[in-house]
């Protein structure tokens, strides 16, 4: 199963900070047990007003997960945890067409959701 994250840094973040909030994302999900954390790509060209190098598509990773049911409930609150330190105000997780929207402001209501959106990929 293949998991996208896309970091919004808000419109006035630099590549460069952006690229380093990306490696540091990076390097926290390859602590968890999942198959793969790569750098996103596109055959296509970037859409406009995105950040990108070449294909790489910057604020944005793709992850490999063989054993979602079991990653995913540890991956979630890694990602909160880094946002909460660095900062930030909302990450995209996407299975598929299926988004997940993460804020900074951890509710109840929203720990329901995030709880829904797992089970759907339960094994």
């Amino acid at each position: 199963m293949e998991l996208k994250i896309e970091i919004d840094a808000g419109n006035e973040a630099s590549y460069d900070y952006l690229e380093e909030l990306t490696r540091q994302l990076r390097a926290e999900l390859l602590e968890l047990d999942v198959d793969a954390v790569e750098f996103a790509s596109s055959d296509k060209e970037p859409p406009e007003g995105s950040k990108a190098i070449g294909s790489i598509i910057i604020g944005s990773l793709r992850v490999t997960l063989s054993h979602a049911a079991k990653v995913l409930p540890k991956l979630i609150p890694a990602v909160q945890s880094w946002m909460a330190l660095k900062g930030q105000t909302k990450v995209l997780l996407k299975i598929g067409d299926d988004t997940l929207e993460l804020g900074n402001i951890p509710s109840k209501e929203c720990q329901r959701i995030i709880e829904l959106w797992i089970s759907r990929y339960g094994e």
